[in-house]
């Protein structure tokens, strides 16, 4: 039987080469989405720190950068 989703409070981080969820260390090692808007744009898994990373180089890192500029709701399900 799956665990009910939920939202995740997160703080997000701009470093120099991409962005961090920091999902605090509860979220340790757990599979996650992120959604811009209502549409899904990763399943990922939490790292032992209970970081996600994400280059901006990459095409995700930049939707991710795009929707942040333009005020679109990040949401972080888990």
């Amino acid at each position: 039987v799956a665990a009910e989703k939920h939202d995740i409070e997160y703080d997000l981080q701009r470093g120099m080469k991409g962005l961090i969820f920091d999902l605090g260390s509860r979220m340790q090692h757990r599979e996650i989405e992120i959604y811009i808007g209502s549409t899904l744009l990763l399943n990922a898994k939490v790292g032992s720190s209970g970081t996600l990373k994400i280059k901006k180089d990459n095409s995700i890192g930049q939707r991710l950068l795009q929707a942040i500029s333009s005020g679109e709701k990040i949401r972080v399900v888990g």
